[in-house]
């Protein structure tokens, strides 16, 4: 079955990137990892002890992946074909060149922000409980956890392209600042969204295929070096840098355990579970921003957690791909209809991007894309991360074009008084004559 479900999905995925004329699409990035790790569950994963992925996980995934195909069928046959990925988004360059000292300012705002909320939690509790489940409750709420997000765009246009009108060390500096301060939170999506994120924004920003592909290379091993390093650092910070070397081997087959979870147990889910979480679970956080806006004080706070399966005999996961999460929400049929909502929108901002090539959805587009890369693990839409970074990605860069038109603005004033400068006579009556 796993030859039939490769084949189908590589077949959707060849016909996607002709259309859109780029390897990173919203269907490409969801269903390219899910097909991979399939193909090494059933052979690698097989020798190592885990089960195989059900007949019925592979059905249901081919008929979500249907789904979240047909949108972008529509959009491209309601564009004519015209709108495709043709010479790479280079102005994002010029972007981040123009609005440079902007950008760094508001990535120190998160970075000074970031370390104040971990010096403080330092100060009060020690750095021994840096690891600790207190650390994860507390690290990164309230207006410091905002002001952290605000410099996530900043963040990622800054790591995609570095621009020469600041100093290079500086800018690498703040990168890394920022980098240690998403690190030391310990949660990997916090960073590996990102690092997904910036992967694709560096491929849209050029043309060349041999250098996307590279990107692919390095960005695989950005992330699984970001997998390794959280538990190693959680690992030296709570019983020693020796034992931490020591369990180098248990982070192997944690990491294996980490990615091969997800389609095992979403066949476990279909078997022996029903609906376990409802609608307001999946969208919490638009639901709070309306009841907030609606002045009730009772927010959903999504503490649910999914059950544990078997996905081999001495192994357990509660981890079942985004599909899996969403399938315990709304069932299998609300399923299907989730996946084809999931790609209407997506594509309708995929193409929004390839229509107005503006800055503001292309950032959007590619932390969408980013965040869409790790279904093959879980669910994301339910975190305050995604929504906040995503509404910072389409206002940073309009503020940004505000700021440079009133810059601008005053440039000519100036060079025009320069050239026109005040009559004298006007001057001693206090007042300045006519540009």
């Amino acid at each position: 079955m796993v030859i039939i479900f490769a084949f189908i999905s590589f077949a959707l995925m060849y016909i996607d990137c002709k259309e859109t004329g780029s390897l990173f699409t919203p269907f490409t990035v969801v269903v390219f990892p899910i097909v991979m790790l399939s193909l090494y569950i059933e052979s690698v994963g097989r020798i190592r002890g885990y089960y195989n992925i059900t007949l019925d996980a592979y059905v249901f995934l081919l008929l979500n992946f249907i789904f979240l195909w047909l949108p972008g069928q529509l959009f491209f046959l309601a564009t004519f074909g015209k709108l495709r990925f043709k010479n790479g988004f280079e102005h994002v360059k010029n972007f981040v060149q123009k609005n440079a000292v902007f950008l760094l300012f508001l990535l120190w705002i998160a970075i000074i922000a970031g370390s104040l909320d971990l010096f403080s939690f330092i100060h009060k509790y020690g750095i021994a409980l840096i690891t600790s489940a207190i650390f994860k409750q507390t690290y990164g709420r309230g207006i410091l956890g905002h002001l952290v997000n605000l410099g996530y765009p900043s963040f990622l246009l800054l790591a995609s392209y570095i621009p020469s009108q600041v100093n290079k060390k500086i800018v690498l500096c703040s990168i890394f600042l920022m980098a240690f301060i998403i690190f030391v939170s310990q949660t990997k999506y916090h960073l590996i969204v990102p690092l997904a994120t910036i992967l694709i924004l560096k491929s849209f920003t050029t043309k060349k295929k041999g250098i996307i592909y590279k990107n692919l290379i390095l960005g695989g091993i950005l992330v699984s070096l970001v997998f390794f390093g959280t538990y190693f650092f959680k690992f030296a910070v709570k019983y020693g840098y020796s034992q931490a070397l020591s369990s180098v081997y248990f982070m192997l087959n944690h990491f294996e355990h980490y990615l091969l979870s997800g389609p095992v147990a979403l066949g476990q889910y279909l078997s022996h579970y029903n609906q376990i979480f409802n609608l307001e679970d999946l969208l919490n956080v638009p639901v709070n921003i309306y009841r907030w806006i609606g002045g009730l004080k009772e927010y959903n706070i999504s503490l649910w957690t999914q059950p544990w399966v078997q996905i081999s005999k001495s192994d357990t996961s509660n981890v079942g791909t985004m599909f899996g999460t969403v399938y315990l929400a709304l069932g299998y049929w609300g399923t299907l209809f989730f996946s084809l909502i999931l790609g209407i929108i997506s594509y309708a901002i995929y193409y929004i991007t390839l229509k107005t090539k503006k800055v503001s959805w292309i950032l959007l587009n590619s932390w969408l894309l980013g965040t869409l890369s790790v279904s093959f693990f879980g669910y994301h839409f339910h975190l305050l991360l995604i929504w906040e970074v995503a509404f910072f990605s389409l206002v940073i860069p309009f503020l940004s074009s505000i700021l440079d038109q009133i810059l601008l603005r005053n440039r000519k004033t100036i060079y025009k008084y320069k050239i026109n400068p005040p009559n004298k006579n006007h001057e001693q009556n206090g007042s300045v004559s006519k540009l």
